[in-house]
């Protein structure tokens, strides 16, 4: 059952061009740690103990080892190899733990270090060599062949920033609390304001980002808003649902959209409204914390207590837990080796052949 309660703009999304080399720096040397077209649905969050919602076969994910016990809070994989021998895939977390795949081995490791007085909340990019990270500290690095490089001129405040989305041009949106919001351009970085009316009583605090590679942004807020920004800055603001946490938004194109949070919310746009799904294999007990997809329809999504459902190409929910208790708190699907790929609490990085 769906329940339309707003329009949603088209979004459209160009970027800046080449604009990196000019703001990067070297990053800190810090030691980290020690030790398309439509859809369907995977789901990670709290357990629960709905009837109808639990695990009807065994997992279809396998845990990747990894040498670290930090929280990873972000995932993201290169949508082409342009070096077959470096690394394409990069799952972040809190004290600056940069983790790389092997391309050939597939074992995580850090070869690259970035700061261990940071934690890193989202990452993003367009190419191997043209990846994003951000920080609570509002501080931002982009990947080169020879590590990690801080953007400069830095941010004039210490943004936590929570969100980070690369245009297939170059250009990049990051987003975070107290209605952070930044575009990066020939000078450097840029401060949006948004100007909403009425203005919230609540502060504005931002938890994803998704674009759709020709204009425009959409946006997810902690008070249950979903925001559209456009190419020439404009920004305007959906109510979805009052007082529940969105935290992750996704889109094959801008009449499919999913967005996904607290209460086992799963709310979805085609282009003329947003619509609460109803979901039965997800108990409103769980916090849906990520969502990502796939270009044959199917999406997944991420969050607590290693609860997984899938929906699949035939529009049927089903169950897929991780068997592991650990949170889930972001997911990304690789195109190229058509793979997913969820990272949580405790350094746990799942994968899912499919």
């Amino acid at each position: 059952m769906r329940r339309v309660v707003g329009l949603t703009a088209a979004l459209v999304l160009t970027g800046c061009g080449s604009l990196w080399r000019p703001f990067l720096e070297p990053a800190a040397e810090d030691n980290p740690c020690s030790p398309n077209t439509g859809g369907a649905l995977y789901a990670c969050a709290d357990g629960g103990t709905d009837s109808d919602a639990g695990p009807t076969a065994p997992s279809p994910w396998t845990l990747e080892p990894t040498n670290v016990k930090n929280a990873l809070r972000a995932v993201y994989t290169a949508p082409a190899a342009v070096a077959p021998d470096q690394p394409v895939s990069w799952a972040v977390g809190e004290a600056g733990v940069a983790l790389a795949r092997d391309p050939v081995t597939h074992k995580w490791a850090m070869p690259n270090l970035v700061n261990s007085a940071l934690n890193l909340t989202a990452i993003h990019g367009n190419s191997q060599y043209e990846i994003v990270t951000v920080s609570d500290s509002g501080r931002a690095f982009r990947y080169e062949t020879n590590g990690w490089y801080e953007f400069t001129p830095k941010l004039q405040n210490a943004a936590t920033l929570q969100a980070v989305w690369a245009s297939p041009l170059g250009s990049f949106v990051a987003a975070g609390k107290s209605s952070a919001l930044f575009k990066v351009n020939e000078s450097g970085w840029k401060s949006i304001s948004i100007l909403i009316s009425p203005q919230p009583i609540r502060p504005i605090n931002l938890t994803s980002v998704w674009a759709d590679g020709a204009g425009n942004f959409a946006l997810t807020g902690d008070d249950g808003d979903i925001f559209t920004l456009t190419y020439a800055d404009t920004i305007a603001r959906e109510r979805i649902s009052t007082g529940t946490a969105l935290r992750s938004i996704w889109g094959a194109k801008p009449t499919y959209l999913f967005a996904v949070g607290d209460q086992g919310t799963v709310v979805r746009s085609s282009g003329s409204g947003w619509s609460i799904e109803q979901v039965g294999v997800i108990p409103s007990t769980v916090s849906l914390r990520g969502v990502t997809g796939r270009p044959n329809g199917e999406v997944w999504v991420v969050g607590d207590g290693g609860f997984c459902a899938h929906l699949n190409v035939f529009g049927k929910w089903e169950r897929q837990d991780t068997g592991y208790s650990e949170n889930l708190n972001a997911v990304f699907y690789d195109d190229r080796q058509q793979e997913v790929i969820a990272v949580g609490n405790q350094g746990r990085i799942f994968s899912q052949q499919l």
